[in-house]
């Protein structure tokens, strides 16, 4: 063969005359599997129209993975590099011949990946990559398989040598999609910063896209590679240039849209350039809702700018009604942000106007849900500026829902009158708590008092009344009015036990009541503010206070659980600097029998 290589089809058949029917190829010498392949390649050479063995394009399929195989040890001796090039690009030949699709795109991008010295080896292992990747997707495009090899094709054709940029589109979403579903768990660093590259690296695909159908889509999948940064980094030093990017991007697609709506395409293509310019607002107002840098305010305008035609361009979009109900909460939040409150409610007004009287309130109602999930997700964060700004925003809202509900014809609406005040009522307190300025506090609890005070005069002896007005009037300063309610509702255990039993999945535990020992600690600075006052009786009621703290700290290591606990060693540092509360250890084991009660004080001031 090394001698007369035009002789090497009559030599492989005398060779093959000397085989078994299934021959083992991990038992073969190198020219016998050399052999082997040589028959297979006969046989894919053939012209079209002519049978083709199957068997012995299997036989050469398993010896070219063999040759690979002792090629790649570096143990057998005849076999290089250069063997299992070629053979590899055979076995990618072989599986296309066998109709293995899959496991063809598979060997040509191994290929690919594995052999670089010949390029024209390389660049026909690519192209045939392409048309076999193209073909599974036609014809197995939800199959596992089919998504793993177009993803790792992807990655290959859009890098050196290849640069192949009618890839980058699907490449650049297909990153972005990958991180969407893993930020939706918990995440360390280390996948934070493989999630940022993923990201960097899609707005670089997506710009490399060429101009055509597909650059306004291009434009806005950029624009939410770097809203993806923002979310994975908020505190990047390249925080105000991927902002400026996105607003930048952001005009790139409205002026793109605003052409193709105004051209001569076609209905369909209308309507996704006009789903493309809603989704563009949408992204900009979410992420200036988020902003807490000093442009925060610029920012909000300019989403109020893009969103200030935004029922008019989603009138005949699908799910136009839940674009508007989210547009509304963003924008109404946005007024409030800035400070225009009445412009923020009568943003609110008109938009209801179009609505029937339950709808609007349905409206509002999901608004207040949208702003507690906020609120909820900043107290999670600890942003107490924005838990702030949400509590405010969810107090006058909630204001403005009871003023439809209360204006409603419908008679089941009204009965839920009651509950909508009491969730008005608690978020002008919760407002009240966060707010910094104490004219505005007091602002809210007065607010939230006369909801309350309103309701006793329907209701005289509703105690959950009586406790709301009460701590109302805590957190106003009115202690003397605060002290004796607080006293009474705990004195008739009405509050419940100190402790509470609570269901969980290893059992049943006791954990603190939080209503008790909120009302507790409130009666015990009551005590003290009023004590400090004067007045009759003062001195009795603090000494009183002062030893029911101390039999407090020796029923209990730590009042309340960690939760109050700190909350009680406050009010023990202001009322008992010098007492130092005993361990468990120091207390004698008759001690219970003698221990002071943790009822609250029975006398009054």
């Amino acid at each position: 063969m090394e001698k007369r290589p035009d002789l090497q089809g009559i030599i492989n058949e005398q060779m093959m005359a000397r085989l078994p029917e299934q021959p083992d190829v991990s038992r073969l010498n190198v020219l016998l599997l050399r052999a082997l392949v040589g028959r297979g390649n006969d046989e894919i050479v053939k012209a079209a129209g002519e049978t083709i063995d199957r068997k012995a394009i299997a036989q050469a399929a398993a010896a070219a993975q063999e040759v690979i195989k002792r090629a790649s040890s570096g143990r057998e001796k005849g076999l290089t590099a250069e063997d299992a090039d070629k053979c590899l690009l055979l076995l990618g030949i072989f599986h296309v011949k066998l109709g293995e699709d899959a496991l063809a795109a598979s060997t040509f991008l191994d290929h690919v990946e594995k052999y670089q010295n010949d390029k024209e080896r390389q660049q026909f292992a690519f192209e045939n990559a392409v048309s076999q990747v193209a073909k599974l997707k036609r014809e197995q495009p939800d199959t596992r398989s089919t998504s793993e090899i177009y993803n790792r094709f992807l990655q290959i054709a859009v890098g050196p040598p290849f640069n192949r940029n009618e890839f980058a589109f699907e490449y650049g979403r297909l990153l972005l999609e990958r991180n969407l579903d893993e930020m939706k768990g918990n995440y360390n660093d280390a996948e934070r910063d493989r999630m940022l590259a993923s990201a960097q690296k899609a707005a670089e695909l997506f710009r490399k896209t060429p101009e055509g159908e597909r650059t306004l889509h291009a434009r806005f999948f950029e624009m939410m590679s770097y809203d993806q940064m923002i979310d994975l980094n908020e505190k990047s030093p390249l925080l105000k240039e991927w902002t400026e990017k996105i607003n930048a991007l952001a005009d790139e697609v409205n002026a793109g849209v605003a052409k193709a709506v105004s051209s001569n395409a076609n209905d369909a293509a209308k309507e996704r350039a006009r789903l493309l310019k809603v989704r563009t607002s949408l992204l900009v107002a979410n992420l200036a809702k988020d902003d807490r840098s000093a442009d925060r305010p610029k920012n909000l305008q300019r989403s109020l700018d893009l969103l200030a035609t935004f029922e008019q361009d989603v009138q005949g979009l699908p799910n136009a009604a839940n674009l508007i109900g989210e547009v509304l909460f963003i924008r109404v939040n946005a007024l409030l942000s800035l400070g225009k409150t009445d412009e923020a409610m009568e943003s609110l007004g008109k938009y209801l106007e179009t609505k029937t009287g339950d709808e609007g309130i349905r409206t509002v109602y999901d608004m207040l849900e949208a702003l507690n999930k906020e609120f909820d997700q900043a107290e999670r964060d600890k942003n107490e500026i924005r838990m702030a700004e949400l509590a405010a925003h969810r107090a006058k809202v909630s204001g403005y829902m009871v003023q439809r509900v209360s204006k409603t014809n419908n008679a089941e609406l009204k009965k839920l009158l009651p509950k909508y005040e009491d969730f008005e009522a608690t978020a002008l307190q919760k407002a009240a708590l966060l707010e910094k300025e104490p004219a505005k506090r007091q602002e809210y609890l007065s607010a939230a008092l006369k909801i309350f005070q309103n309701r006793q005069k329907n209701a005289p002896n509703d105690r959950g009344v009586q406790l709301a007005i009460a701590l109302v009037q805590y957190d106003m300063g009115n202690y003397a009015e605060a002290q004796p309610v607080l006293n009474e509702l705990l004195r008739e255990k009405l509050l419940g036990r100190p402790l509470k039993e609570e269901k969980t999945a290893d059992g049943f535990r006791m954990v603190p009541n939080d209503a008790y020992w909120d009302a507790l600690l409130k009666l015990c600075w009551s005590n003290v503010k009023v004590s400090k006052a004067g007045g009759e009786n003062s001195a009795k009621v603090l000494d009183e206070t002062k030893q029911y703290l101390k039999g407090l700290y020796i029923t209990y290591p730590q009042p309340g659980g960690a939760k109050w606990g700190p909350k009680f060693d406050a009010l023990r540092a202001e009322i008992l600097p010098d007492w130092t509360p005993p361990t468990f250890t120091d207390i004698p084991t008759t001690q219970p029998t003698t221990r002071p009660t943790t009822q609250p004080m029975a006398g009054k001031i």
